[in-house]
């Protein structure tokens, strides 16, 4: 199975989930949809912004073939500029959550590039 890029921007006003998410002009909304949609071998363009939610990983990557998830810091991909965030907050600027950013669930061969991960609660 050939691997597929995929693009997330909470910023895009046509994000939405229900896009193929295959075009930095019709992304998805939420890395949660991206997490229950990859395959081994799929990179995720993720624009710029804070994504809020306890994410926790359904697929693994193999070996040659890993899912990356890589912030689009420069914008080349997705047309936003900037840092990527995922947090477990309500709101960036209180400190407080629960539960961690990110659980890899025991999968494998899942890198990430450039992605700031916390602020979370406890285990984040």
């Amino acid at each position: 199975m050939p691997m597929t890029t995929y693009y997330v921007n909470k910023n895009h006003g046509s994000a939405s989930d229900s896009n193929a998410g295959t075009s930095a002009s019709a992304p998805w909304l939420t890395i949660s949809h991206a997490i229950s949609t990859v395959a081994a071998g799929d990179i995720v363009y993720i624009g710029a912004g804070t994504y809020i939610g306890n994410f926790q990983l359904s697929t693994s990557g193999s070996n040659g073939s890993p899912i990356k998830w890589i912030c689009d810091f420069t914008g080349e991909h997705t047309g936003y500029a900037g840092i990527v965030q995922w947090t477990t907050l309500n709101s960036p600027s209180v400190l407080g959550g629960t539960g961690c950013t990110l659980d890899l669930n025991g999968k494998e061969y899942n890198e990430f590039y450039s992605i700031v991960f916390g602020a979370g609660g406890s285990g984040a």
